[in-house]
């Protein structure tokens, strides 16, 4: 008798396959470690079925030909230390079905366990839940609109099949945080995916770019910070008493530093951002990388540059062999800006970006930082056309060949930002690119964050979240609950900054 080779099942679709990248490796590998086929399902192959309904279709058929199958979704990722599944089903001959209750008590269809086999209640049980996918089930068991779980649920009650199936202990399917060393497989869905949370697939970095003690120690100092800004920043906006005294810090120690601020930005009631900006906390993880990343001489686009901040940590990493254009829409911003740069090279471009040549207006109010091209009712109290050029244009415009680091903070319209590149990113002129991804934002104009992960990696890169925490984030993950900045970079942009990171560790 010949050998059936296991399998994993997965389906990623509608960007999935991007957002989740980071998981689906996983999958490749462990299957690759024990020898199994892996079926990853990113097209729909039954039309006449919803891609949830089509993975169960793929199931069924790897049953019927003998297959034992390890039914997986896109989020779960699986840890090197997760055994064969198939050891499962060596070691129980009772049972059929192996299966983890998720989070709200009742069985999870995100990862389970089938014995495969003509003979087998495994088949005779999708066979079941597939045929009866258009029938209402009660609502006890329902959990999604569109999806299989809640037959899962339905069905497993069933003698005939509740007796062939075994409930596993949460390591094969760790739902409710936290995870432990000794779990096998973590489950990125429901209380898994926290804002922010720990996760599977992270690279740390953290060390000094150069062998100046003052740079080391403010690296030091702002990794440290940023371990306890999130008890600051909860303190702050319970006690206004509190929030009001860290302003009138921030606003001091903002005259005696080398950066200044003007008109909203300067009496904006924001406390927290003043202090960082100063002392040069603001966005730490973020200006840890760029200084790892930039060297002397290299070309840098700040998209959306606000009053320079920024732009000024991209100036003093290329240095005067180096170029930095800084985009910024709102005129009192772009005035502070110039102020702020004046004695670096950086050339200013007064301008918003658009997908088109075109006016468009720019909506205004709450604050500094709060600029859209997206009106936010409930945020923005005034608007104003301004000039939006591609962008493109406006570095053809500039003599600008290739960039090295193109940032885009352009408050939701990021998207549209990457779709106006139009050569400098078919052509490969791009190396690698810092994004700020707004959720919410986004979600006002009816697009979802896969938009930017898909439309990148059609064009070869990966992005990685630069997490709080001091860690890169897993490849492809897209945080959905926060506004977040990313890196974006093709596979060996990827494998050069790594690198570099693990040098600076030592």
């Amino acid at each position: 008798m010949s050998y059936i080779k296991p399998a994993l099942v997965c389906i990623a679709t509608n960007g999935f396959q991007h957002l989740w990248m980071s998981c689906i490796d996983s999958h490749k590998r462990y299957a690759d470690r024990y020898g199994f086929d892996y079926k990853l399902i990113t097209t729909n192959e039954y039309p006449e079925l919803t891609p949830h309904w089509s993975k169960v279709r793929v199931c069924i058929n790897f049953l019927s030909e003998g297959h034992d199958v390890l039914l997986i979704d896109s989020d779960a990722y699986v840890r090197a230390t997760t055994p064969r599944f198939t050891d499962l089903l060596r070691t129980d001959s009772e049972h059929d079905i192996f299966i983890v209750n998720g989070w709200s008590g009742r069985p999870n269809s995100g990862v389970v366990v089938f014995r495969g086999g003509k003979n087998c209640t495994a088949l005779r049980f999708l066979e079941e839940c597939l045929s009866n996918r258009n029938k209402e089930i009660p609502e006890e068991d329902k959990v999604t609109e569109y999806g299989e779980n809640g037959h899962f649920i339905h069905f497993l009650k069933q003698d005939q099949f509740s007796t062939k199936t075994r409930i596993l202990d949460d390591r094969w399917n760790k739902i409710k945080p936290p995870a432990r060393p000794d779990d096998f497989i973590i489950h990125y869905t429901g209380p898994m995916r926290p804002r922010g949370g720990a996760m599977d697939g992270c690279d740390p970095f953290f060390g000094r770019t150069n062998t100046h003690h003052s740079t080391y120690f403010s690296d030091r100092i702002g990794r440290e910070y940023y371990r306890i800004r999130w008890v600051i920043v909860k303190v702050a906006n319970r006690i206004p008493i509190l929030a009001k005294f860290i302003n009138l810090i921030g606003r001091f120690l903002i005259r005696r530093a080398d950066i200044s601020l003007a008109g909203t930005a300067y009496s904006a009631p924001g406390a927290i951002w003043k202090c960082e900006c100063a002392l040069a906390l603001l966005e730490h993880p973020t200006t840890l990388i760029v200084r790892q990343l930039l060297t002397p001489g290299d070309v840098v686009v700040d998209g959306g540059a606000h009053i320079g901040y920024l732009t000024r940590q991209f100036a003093r990493a290329v240095g005067s062999t180096g170029r930095v254009i800084a985009i910024e829409a709102h005129p009192e911003n772009a005035a502070c800006l110039r102020s702020n740069v004046q004695s670096l090279p950086v050339t200013v471009v007064e301008n918003a970006i658009t997908q088109e040549n075109q006016d468009v207006y720019l909506h205004t109010g709450g604050g500094h930082s709060n600029h859209s091209l997206v009106e936010l009712p409930h945020i923005h109290t005034t608007s104003f056309a301004v000039q939006g050029r591609r962008l493109d244009d406006i570095l053809s415009s500039l003599d600008v060949t290739s960039v090295d680091l193109l940032k885009l903070d352009i408050e939701g319209f990021e998207i549209d930002g990457l779709r106006s590149l139009g050569p400098y990113l078919s052509e490969g002129r791009i190396r690698y690119m810092l994004i700020e991804i707004s959720p919410d934002i986004m979600k006002q104009r009816d697009i979802g964050v896969d938009a930017i992960s898909s439309f990148l990696y059609e064009h070869g890169f990966i992005l990685r979240e630069i997490r709080d925490d001091h860690t890169i984030g897993p490849r492809g993950f897209v945080n959905t609950q926060a506004t977040q900045n990313y890196i974006a970079a093709n596979e060996s942009g990827w494998t050069y900054l790594l690198n570099r990171i693990n040098i600076y560790r030592k």
